[in-house]
């Protein structure tokens, strides 16, 4: 892979994707929407070890995207249990898979969020835009895009809703504070967050100094949230060095579908505005993949229209 001279100048930054077989078909929308819209950018993606063969016949030949197995970032123990737990959560594990001392925190969830942390950390870039299955894009996105100066643009906002709350209430635990401590919560969890590959490596240590098995911890955690610990790492650990953060409010930042009844008027406003936000996320829980075509035929209209 050869970085544009725009990743040069500003400092070279990938996306990052996990994924599995059953969002495929999601993350071939996000697929055509990096190579309409920023195709300078390199893409990583890893995947479960058992849908490794399924990626790899689908987007081998596909420019600047690299696909690495789940397996090789997991720790052994987690990536057996990993398999045990995919293998019968369906029907059988749900039923009885606490008499069999399964561990029923080995969802998807909580191991793709062990697989950001550790592949971030090992990426060779400056920085990492996670982007998820059910993230599109929507405008066009160069390296400079993500930059202030040499600073990278961070997406911070305070905490507001209940859940922002909870999931800071859990990092605050994971990166061994008392809950006692007077309260101070960010939400990170916005489209796409962004972070420093320097700043992951030092969640990481703080998360090895902390835990036996920083993995097992975050994966035993109710309601963790890979977004706030790195964004505790920039904001307490690092002070913000390097980051700045975005100077356009949330509004601006990208457009969210969360239930299926704001999907039309999301669309609609993104065809009128032209993507602008250039980024788009209709959430995977809603459980109705029916709008990707649809999807696909706004982006190719915003591409040619761009």
């Amino acid at each position: 892979m050869v970085a544009s001279e725009e990743q040069s100048r500003h400092g070279r930054i990938c996306y990052l994707t996990v994924s599995y077989s059953g969002d495929i078909d999601r993350f071939a929308l996000l697929r055509r929407s990096l190579t309409l819209f920023s195709p300078g950018i390199d893409h990583v993606l890893y995947v479960d070890q058992d849908d490794l063969p399924l990626f790899m016949d689908r987007f081998r030949t596909e420019q600047g995207l690299t696909i690495h197995s789940t397996r090789n970032v997991l720790q052994p123990q987690i990536e057996r249990a990993r398999k045990f737990w995919r293998r019968l959560r369906k029907p059988f594990t749900e039923r009885f898979g606490w008499r069999l001392f399964v561990d029923v925190k080995l969802s998807g969830w909580r191991i793709q969020q062990v697989v950001k942390l550790a592949a971030a950390a090992r990426v060779p870039y400056d920085a990492i835009a996670f982007l998820d299955s059910d993230d599109f894009l929507c405008g066009n996105m160069t390296a400079q895009d993500y930059f202030i100066g040499d600073d990278l643009v961070l997406l911070e906002t305070p905490a507001r809703t209940y859940e922002d709350y909870l999931f800071d209430s859990f990092r605050q635990s994971l990166t061994g504070h008392s809950l006692m401590d007077e309260a101070s919560c960010f939400n990170y969890i916005h489209t796409p967050p962004r972070f420093l590959r320097r700043t992951v490596a030092r969640t990481l240590a703080h998360l090895e100094a902390t835990h036996v098995c920083w993995q097992r911890a975050v994966i035993a955690a109710e309601m963790p949230s890979e977004y706030a610990l790195l964004g505790w790492t920039a904001r307490v650990l690092e002070n913000y060095a390097g980051y700045k953060h975005n100077p356009m409010g949330p509004q601006n930042w990208a457009y969210v579908v969360k239930s299926s009844d704001q999907l039309d008027q999301a669309m609609e406003t993104c065809r009128s505005e032209r993507g602008k936000r250039a980024f788009f996320l209709i959430q995977s829980n809603m459980g109705d993949s029916q709008y990707i075509p649809r999807a696909r035929a706004l982006i190719e209209e915003l591409a040619q229209r761009q």
